[in-house]
């Protein structure tokens, strides 16, 4: 699944302006395109825990990316900003 989010994003990398900020679309895209290993947790449960060196290389991409769609689209600044501040907070409400 992960060489598939990744071939998709390659292939339209402009996906962070379009995503839902209302439901879990930034965190499951975002979790597909990080690697990452799985850790044991309580008896039974298994979790992951992501590599987030790549994190910020990745977000960068992503907003250079969405900068050039939003020169190229002739879209004001201000939507950028919006749309950029909306996309961190549900950056920061899955990896806080």
């Amino acid at each position: 699944m992960t060489v598939q989010i990744a071939k998709l994003f390659e292939a339209w990398p402009y996906w962070s302006f379009f995503a839902s900020r209302i439901d879990q679309t930034v965190p499951l895209v975002l979790s597909l395109l990080l690697s990452g290993e799985a850790v044991a947790g309580e008896p039974g449960m298994v979790g992951w825990a992501f590599d987030l060196d790549e994190l910020k290389p990745l977000l960068l991409e992503m907003f250079c990316h969405q900068n050039e769609l939003i020169e190229r689209l002739e879209i004001g600044e201000d939507v950028n900003e919006r749309v950029t501040h909306d996309f961190m907070e549900a950056v920061q409400a899955f990896f806080n």
